[in-house]
């Protein structure tokens, strides 16, 4: 049997809000997974709401296939192929249509993953169809940051940012 999957996301959910013109952070929405809360921010700004969790196990912010764990990692596993994939989902509002929207964050694959192991970020803006907005896979180990630019997304009151594996 395949080994499972299982990654590491560190600093996640960094929603950067800048103005145009001089390029400095207007809105900032961070959870640095300092707590094992889905309601957790550590931005100067809230979030519109939870981290909503899709898990068949739903065991809450501290167990299951998605959860944050004790060192301050969001971990999505997946042991079971054939069940439903976890995700984790949360909103921001990126209402200003002439702001600059990006998303960073850190991610490690597990050292059992392997290379066509994935992850995705789908963005939807108030409640329409999901877009794939970034995928990663398992071949490169170790820690990687991604930046990713949601101006494609600006003027929406409602834009939902998930991470499935």
């Amino acid at each position: 049997m395949k080994p499972f999957i299982s990654l590491l996301v560190a600093v996640a959910a960094s929603f950067l809000v800048a103005s145009t013109a001089a390029q400095t952070c207007v809105n900032q929405y961070a959870d640095f997974f300092d707590a094992q809360l889905w309601s957790n921010n550590d931005g100067p700004n809230d979030f519109a709401g939870d981290w909503v969790e899709t898990d068949h196990l739903n065991l809450g912010p501290a167990n299951g296939q998605a959860r944050i764990n004790k060192d301050g990692f969001l971990v999505l596993r997946r042991r079971d192929p054939n069940a439903n994939a976890p995700q984790v989902c949360r909103s921001v509002n990126m209402a200003d249509p002439n702001g600059e929207f990006f998303l960073e964050l850190s991610y490690n694959f597990d050292v059992s993953t392997e290379q066509e192991d994935r992850f995705a970020i789908f963005v939807s803006g108030d409640g329409g169809s999901q877009t794939n907005v970034g995928e990663y896979n398992g071949r490169v180990k170790g820690w990687q940051s991604v930046n990713v630019d949601l101006r494609a997304f600006r003027g929406f009151n409602q834009v939902e940012i998930c991470l499935v594996i």
